[in-house]
């Protein structure tokens, strides 16, 4: 099984979040487990808030699971997750009774909705989704209760591009939360089941086996403290450890977060 944790959940807020209209916040409070980092909320009221991921080439079979609540709720109606692929799109949309079904946008057929959600109620959501035959099909679990599946029209099978989280049309005014979003394009590792992301900051420097000058930290050269410069969080523009690409004589700067995957099964 490879998994992939997608950033954004764990509060970086540069690389791979790709906000809409309005960017995410990210908080501590109200985390859903011990050792877990930040959580991504988006609060939507006629704007569109979300975080998104884009996928290699080439794949057509994607494995999703996300940790989900709504924490205020006043009125439309909006997807908390979607994907997209060459031929249309789909994801899970939140409706006006508190509900969540699963839809593709090209005159599909939808899934069933489930029962209401319970406010501030954290749920586990796994999606399958798999474009590469004449049609597009996603199918999820809910806490591992399996619900009703989505189907396209017929369609050119197609790679899948992006997934997004957070909430992603029709304006609602809705507030979620999302936490430990991790990805693999294993159709056998549906569904994930029951896990956690945990932060493993750096604590010491090892043995550097690249070219001298080649990397700097925020000062200069390297030293045998630089894992100082990565191990804050949520990330610092304070001080990093920076690429010096010589060719063109241009600096490449990040925040480097170790992640682990942890199942519970």
């Amino acid at each position: 099984m490879s998994v992939e944790v997608v950033p954004p959940i764990h509060g970086q807020a540069v690389g791979f979040l790709s906000p809409v209209v309005a960017t995410p916040t990210f908080t501590t409070t109200g985390i859903r487990s011990a050792g877990g980092s930040h959580l991504m909320q988006c609060a939507a009221a006629a704007a569109n808030v979300s975080a998104g991921w884009t996928h290699v080439a080439g794949k057509r079979v994607l494995v999703e699971s996300f940790y989900f609540r709504y924490t205020a709720y006043t009125s439309g109606t909006g997807a908390i997750y979607t994907f997209t692929d060459a031929s249309g799109n789909g994801g899970l949309m939140f409706d006006a009774n508190k509900k969540l079904h699963a839809y593709c946008a090209n005159t599909g057929t939808d899934g069933a909705v489930t029962a209401a959600l319970t406010v501030n109620q954290w749920y586990r959501i796994d999606v399958r989704v798999d474009s590469s035959g004449a049609v597009t099909t996603l199918e999820w679990k809910l806490d591992g209760v399996t619900q009703g599946t989505a189907t396209s029209a017929s369609q050119a099978a197609a790679d899948l591009t992006a997934s997004k989280i957070g909430v992603l049309s029709n304006t609602p005014t809705l507030t979620v939360q999302h936490m430990d979003w991790v990805i693999s394009y294993t159709s056998g590792d549906y569904p994930l089941g029951e896990y956690a992301c945990v932060l493993l900051p750096p604590t010491g420097m090892g043995t550097n086996h690249i070219t001298t000058g080649a990397f700097q930290n925020t000062g200069g050269a390297l030293t045998g403290s630089d894992y100082q410069a990565v191990d804050e969080f949520p990330p610092s523009a304070a001080d990093y450890i920076r690429r010096v690409h010589a060719a063109r004589q241009r600096l490449q700067r990040w925040q480097q977060r170790a992640r682990v995957w942890r199942p519970h099964r």
